[in-house]
Order: C-alpha cells, then structure tokens, then sequence
C-alpha cells in the first residue's frame, strides 16, 4: 500500500484525468495537491506552480506559480529550475533577475540538461555578456540544440564579442535554413 502523502498526490492525478469514476475537476486535482504537500510530499510543488501559472483549476497567479517553483527548486525539481529560471530571466510573477537565470541555468547545464543551453547563452546576451553567450550558444550547437545555429550567425555578422566574420556568419545561417 502506498503511503498516504503518495495516495493523495495519485488522488489529484485521478480528479485530473477524471480517472476510476471520479468527476474530472481541476480544482479537485490541485486540492489534492495542496493536502500532500500539507503532509511532507513535495513531489507536487511543480505541479501546484503550473496549476498557478497557467491558470488550472485555479485564476492564474504568476507570482504564486514562482512562490510554488522556489519551494519545488529547495527539494531538487529540475523542471521546477526551468520554470524558475524562466521568471527570472522575464520578470514574470518576479521582478526580473538574469543573474539569478543564469545561476539556475547553469545549474541545470551542469546536470546534463541540453534545454537550458539555449535559454542560458541568451540570457548573457540579454545581459551584453557577448563572451558568455558566445560561448554557450557554441556548446548548445556542439550539444546538438538547433536555436543556437541562428544567434551563433548574428554573433558573428555584427561581431559581438568576436571579430566580425560575415563567412563564419554565413556558415552558421546556411547551416539553420
């Protein structure tokens, strides 16, 4: 028998699905939730933040979606630490942090996590850290992630951080198309 703080994360499941004869209900699901988290299982933290930030089950709350990624980052979420990472580097339901977005997406580049290369070498662009983001947009291309190829083309052609290279730019753009 699972233990309780599990069951009822599996009850807000069902309530989500309307699984087992239970009325499909958003609000339910996230109530659910909120009660295993009540207990000490804080495996639906991510999922409580996605209900705020998108609005399930609940009136959207971006501030409240960041309030539940933080507390799912404390415990290890990696999905959580995308999300996070994505308020921060916005502004959105937070008051807009890069610094703290790369700290994250570093973080998550550390573990392997191919996704936060792009976001991550973008985000030193957005701050005019052209060094940086070269240098991550070139491990994202080397990584195999495709939104690098293009910036890695701008980079060259207007010659941020590098010497302008318009047939190194070129490469990258025919490379994209």
């Amino acid at each position: 028998m699972p233990p309780p703080d599990a069951a009822m994360s599996a009850f807000a499941t069902f309530h989500q699905r309307g699984d087992f004869g239970l009325p499909k209900s958003d609000a339910e699901s996230l109530a659910w939730y909120k009660r295993a988290v009540d207990v000490g299982y804080f495996a639906p933290e991510f999922s409580i933040g996605i209900a705020y930030q998108e609005g399930i089950g609940t009136p959207k709350d971006p501030a409240e979606a960041v309030r539940w990624f933080q507390r799912a980052v404390e415990h290890g979420d990696q999905r959580a630490m995308t999300e996070l990472a994505a308020a921060y580097r916005n502004g959105t339901g937070t008051a807009q942090d890069r610094a703290a977005a790369v700290a994250l997406y570093t973080r998550l580049a550390g573990m392997g996590d191919r996704n936060s290369l792009v976001p991550l070498a973008a985000t030193y662009a957005e701050m005019g850290d052209n060094k940086n983001a070269l240098e991550w947009y070139i491990i994202a291309a080397d990584a195999g992630e495709r939104g690098a190829i293009r910036p890695l083309g701008e980079i060259y052609a207007k010659g941020k951080g590098v010497e302008r290279d318009l047939v190194e730019a070129a490469w990258y753009v025919a490379a994209d198309e």
